[in-house]
């Protein structure tokens, strides 16, 4: 389930050496939307202290060698949304979750560029491949 707090949104995703491994030698630029595994490790809470399970570390930098669970990118100036990616295999059930959850993220992140993008909500246009086609029609 995504409310488990077993994944961390990176909404933009910074980390070039994380976007260059989703890219191929492409472009970077671009607001780009990542979901990685699992929160970070914070060590086994004391004895005496309960942690909620919800708590995770959204802001921690991502972890050397960690592969984006999916991804996303907004190109703000071309009005467009594309190079969506997931690492899971298309049969499994999240695989659509996650891309959703990008496509989702990446959207917030045009309603708030609307002001600068001088555009409005329908001008926004997708790029999709054939295994997120359907997050992208929805």
């Amino acid at each position: 389930a995504l409310n488990t707090g077993s994944y961390r949104i990176f909404s933009p995703c910074t980390d070039e050496s994380v976007l260059e491994a989703l890219v191929d030698g492409s472009s970077t630029t671009g607001h780009w939307v990542v979901i990685m595994p699992g929160p970070l490790s914070l060590g086994p809470p004391p004895d005496s202290q309960v942690v909620p399970e919800f708590i995770a570390s959204y802001d921690k930098p991502v972890r050397d060698g960690e592969v984006p669970l999916a991804a996303g990118r907004l190109r703000v100036g071309a009005r467009m949304v594309e190079r969506f990616s997931c690492s899971l295999p298309k049969e499994d059930p999240r695989h659509l979750e996650l891309l959703g959850l990008v496509l989702d993220s990446l959207l917030l992140a045009w309603l708030q560029a609307l002001p600068t993008a001088a555009a409005g909500f329908e001008e926004l246009g997708a790029a999709a491949n054939l295994h997120s086609a359907a997050v992208v029609e929805r």
